[in-house]
């Protein structure tokens, strides 16, 4: 989103999975740029079928839910001061996509 875009619903944010930039830096050095070759992942359609449907499904995986619902614990905290706190479904899905992005290293927890 961006200061064109209008926010989403609480609706339709709970059903969904946002990437908001806020902080924006358009400077660009092209003698810094740094050509990392990145190797090439592939992945079977089977990858994009979900594999929980309830966080009850992820006791295999318990160690990184649990520091993903204690971070998102801290998080709630703060977003309820301001009534912008979410519930379980967001909590599962965040849980999810962690879930599935360590496991398949498309980036690290942190």
């Amino acid at each position: 989103m961006d200061e064109a875009t209008f926010p989403f619903s609480k609706k339709v944010l709970d059903r969904a999975n946002t990437i908001e930039f806020n902080k924006v830096d358009l400077e660009y050095n092209f003698e810094e740029i740094d050509f990392d070759e990145l190797s090439p992942k592939k992945y079977h359609n089977d990858f994009l079928k979900s594999q929980y449907l309830k966080l009850s499904e992820c006791k295999d995986e318990k160690e990184i839910a649990t520091k993903v619902i204690d971070k998102l614990i801290e998080i709630n905290k703060i977003l309820e001061k301001y009534q912008q706190h979410f519930a379980y479904r967001v909590r599962d899905e965040i849980v999810f996509y962690v879930i599935y992005a360590v496991k398949n290293e498309l980036f690290s927890f942190d």
